[in-house]
């Protein structure tokens, strides 16, 4: 985990310092947050298809009012290739003749520059209106402007929320968030969605955690990030769609292959989710394929009929015993230092799959110190509210433990509640008496709600202590001072 100033200071803030914290018995600098503008995450791309999607809005009879305009926006589609696909795929649907005319135009330019087979498939492919809002929402929220309201991207992330109702939906937006953004990116939007809809933001984080592509220290992050999130841990993810439809075959090399289908809901005529996996001589997942939404006819001819080709023969199978042999066969993958498919996780909800390829190489670990770390950062960012139910909830689970009594006060001392702080502080002073910063931190508190006495006594008693810590000198010079003032004052006459 950074400290807390470089996860200050990754977010584009000013810290100032505010107080201090202990961990472990070590001192920790909170630090107050003024933060000098909005956010300012535009990568190159994301510029990129910001100019093309503005160029939608000035169209004299399908094409940009100026030539040059024209032409520099053929160069960047054709630049973005794949990525410029579903904005423009959007706008070939649109009820103005001018737009989609336009997006017609640049698409050809897409499919020349060698995205030829991708501008193929998004055009067989009905849109899906959650994933294309999902996508639109993540560019919107990334691609925001410096000076763009907190209402606006709470908006955006309230919209983005009510397109994640679904397995297939919360793995979608994991993978496009985990392909489109570098790492500290990730962390910034999940930390602002948390924020706003952590119910929300909760599976998809659950989402992100358990995919291997995600780095090490990313994922150590986003286990911080959890931790501070409801607790359901996906376990109603687990149940496969009643409508799926397993099937599996062996080749004569041992090769095997497996199909899960499930109907997508008031289709008429019926339209499939469709997820197909090769699983290699050794037991490991070799290739998967995923497609959201294709006829009977497409599943026979472009799926079945292609594996049957290739000496492969299909018969039905219980979807347990599916989900099984599949978990088994992705455990292998990474075993063996393979990384598991993109469609992988797109389609593994329709054999009920959900972290089965993770969890056997990474048991549940206790995330109650991630509880203490997360409200250590979320303190130094400047959020004592969204530290406070982390810190009651690790006071919870470890009532004894003297750290977190003390940091629990001091966000409350933070929050404007210094009554609260001092029951807080007070306990850590019993639970840990020799240690001088709770004492100081008691004697901050006392002197916030006017508590002379309370103040003068937890004075003397640092003052009486061992403080080893950085900057002690400073402190004992300043409780030296207070306690001197505070003693005249009470002893002049009223």
């Amino acid at each position: 985990m950074p400290p807390p100033a470089a996860a200050s200071a990754r977010r584009g803030r000013r810290p100032a310092p505010l107080a201090q914290l202990t961990k472990d018995g070590n001192t920790y600098i909170v630090w107050s947050l003024n933060v000098t503008g909005g956010r300012r995450i535009v990568t190159f791309s994301l510029a990129k298809l910001q100019r093309l999607r503005a160029s939608f809005d000035d169209l004299r009879a399908g094409r940009p009012a100026h030539p040059g305009q024209e032409r520099a926006c053929a160069r960047i589609a054709a630049a973005l290739g794949a990525t410029a696909i579903p904005l423009l795929v959007r706008e070939l649907a649109s009820a103005d003749d001018g737009r989609a005319a336009w997006a017609a135009h640049l698409l050809a330019h897409v499919a020349a520059a060698g995205a030829r087979d991708r501008v193929i498939a998004a055009l067989r492919e009905p849109p899906n209106a959650a994933r294309d809002r999902a996508r639109d929402l993540l560019g919107e929220i990334h691609g925001t402007a410096h000076d763009a309201t907190e209402a606006d991207r709470a908006r955006s992330l309230r919209r983005l929320a009510a397109c994640l109702d679904t397995p297939a939906e919360i793995a979608r937006a994991a993978d496009l968030i985990t392909h489109q953004m570098p790492p500290a990116d990730l962390l910034d939007f999940v930390d602002e969605f948390a924020g706003d809809q952590p119910a929300r933001a909760a599976a998809l984080v659950d989402e992100l955690y358990v995919r291997d592509d995600i780095d090490d220290r990313t994922r150590s992050e986003l286990r911080l990030l959890r931790a501070a999130l409801p607790a359901d841990h996906g376990a109603a993810r687990r149940s496969p769609p009643v409508r799926t439809v397993a099937r599996t075959a062996r080749a004569a090399d041992g090769r095997c292959a497996a199909i899960a289908t499930a109907r997508r809901r008031g289709t008429r005529p019926p339209r499939f989710r469709c997820l197909w996996l090769l699983i290699d001589a050794g037991g490991a997942l070799a290739d998967a394929g995923y497609a959201a939404d294709l006829s009977r006819r497409d599943i026979d001819v472009d799926v079945l009929a292609a594996m049957r080709a290739g000496g492969l023969s299909f018969a039905r199978a219980p979807v347990r015993e599916v989900a099984a042999q599949v978990a088994a066969a992705a455990r292998r993958c990474i075993a063996r230092g393979g990384t598991l498919p993109r469609d992988y996780y797109l389609g593994r909800d329709l054999l009920g799959l959900f972290d089965d390829h993770w969890t056997h190489w990474h048991p549940p670990q206790d995330d109650t110190p991630a509880l203490l770390s997360r409200a250590l950062e979320l303190m130094a960012a400047g959020s004592p509210d969204r530290a406070r139910p982390l810190l009651r909830r690790y006071v919870a689970r470890r009532p004894d433990d003297a750290d977190g009594r003390a940091n629990l006060g001091v966000c409350l001392l933070a929050c404007g509640e210094p009554a609260a702080a001092i029951r807080q502080l007070s306990r850590a002073v019993a639970l840990a008496p020799n240690d001088a910063m709770h004492q100081w931190n008691l004697a901050a508190a006392a002197h916030r709600t006017g508590d002379t006495a309370a103040c003068r006594d937890a004075l003397r008693a640092y003052l009486a202590s061992a403080d080893v810590r950085p900057g002690a000198s400073d402190r004992r010079r300043t409780a030296r001072a207070l306690l001197a003032t505070l003693d005249r004052d009470c002893a002049r006459p009223p």
